[in-house]
C-alpha cells in the first residue's frame, strides 16, 4: 500500500516580536498621552550575518497622541543614551526623559525641534527630577552634579519658542544626594542624602539623621513667584 503523502515543508519566516510598551502617562491638561515604547526582542531565527549596529533603531522613543485628534502623533526619539523614566512637564507640551545610563536630563517640546538638556543627573530615574505643583508656576527642578563634581540643584522654566531656561542654580552642600522633592505649596524643594553617607555621620539605630535632609526656600533659592 501507498503511504499518504505529506504535504511538502515549507520555509516560514518568524514573526517579528512586537514592541514593548513600558510606560504610559497623560498630560496634566488631560489633552495629549504619551507611550514609551522599547524595541522588541529579537524573534528566534537561524544564525545570520548581522548588520551593522543602527543605535537609533535600537534606541526606546516615546510616542505621543492627541486625544481629541486621531490623526495627530508625534515621535520623539531619546537617542542611544535611552530612557529610564519619562514624564510631563507642567506645560503639558513638554515631555521630560532620564536617560538609562545617567548621561543627562532632556526636556523635549511638542511644538517645535528645541531640546533642553543638563547633564551629569544624579540618578537614572524619576528620584532626580521634581516638577512645580501648579500653585508656583512651570518649573521643572533637576538633581545633577555640576562640573566640579559638587551635588547642584537647577530650576528650569519654559520660555518663549518652546524652550526652556535655567533660572535658578545653587549647591546643596550634600556628599551624595540621591532624590528631589517639591512641597505641595510650592515653597520648599528637599533634597535627600544617601543612606551610606547618613549612616557615616548620622544616627544608626533607626530614626533618620538631620544630616539626611536639606531644606531649601523656593524664592530663597532664585526661583521666580
Amino acid at each position: 500500500s501507498l503511504a499518504p503523502a505529506r504535504p511538502a515543508s515549507r520555509a516560514t519566516n518568524p514573526r517579528p516580536n512586537p514592541p514593548n510598551i513600558s510606560a504610559l502617562s497623560f498630560s496634566p491638561d488631560s489633552q495629549y498621552f504619551f507611550a514609551l515604547v522599547r524595541p522588541a526582542a529579537a524573534a528566534a531565527q537561524a544564525p545570520a550575518p548581522a548588520p551593522p549596529p543602527n543605535p537609533v533603531a535600537s534606541a526606546p522613543r516615546l510616542c505621543v497622541f492627541s486625544v481629541e485628534d486621531p490623526e495627530w502623533c508625534a515621535t520623539i526619539n531619546v537617542g542611544a543614551a535611552g530612557c529610564a523614566h519619562a514624564e510631563w512637564a507642567p506645560t503639558s507640551r513638554h515631555v521630560i526623559s532620564v536617560s538609562d545610563v545617567g548621561v543627562s536630563v532632556a526636556i523635549f517640546s511638542l511644538e517645535s525641534a528645541a531640546a533642553a538638556t543638563i547633564p551629569r543627573p544624579k540618578s537614572a530615574d524619576k528620584a532626580c527630577v521634581a516638577v512645580s505643583p501648579a500653585e508656583l508656576g512651570k518649573y521643572v527642578a533637576v538633581l545633577h552634579r555640576a562640573a566640579s563634581g559638587d551635588d547642584t540643584v537647577s530650576v528650569m522654566a519654559a520660555a518663549s519658542g518652546g524652550r526652556w531656561a535655567v533660572v535658578a542654580s545653587f549647591g546643596v552642600g550634600t556628599k551624595d544626594a540621591t532624590e528631589i522633592g517639591w512641597s505641595a505649596d510650592g515653597r520648599w524643594l528637599v533634597v535627600c542624602e544617601s543612606a551610606a553617607e547618613v549612616g557615616v555621620g548620622g544616627s544608626r539605630g533607626g530614626a533618620p539623621a538631620a544630616a539626611a535632609v536639606r531644606v531649601f526656600s523656593a524664592m530663597g533659592v532664585g526661583v521666580p513667584e
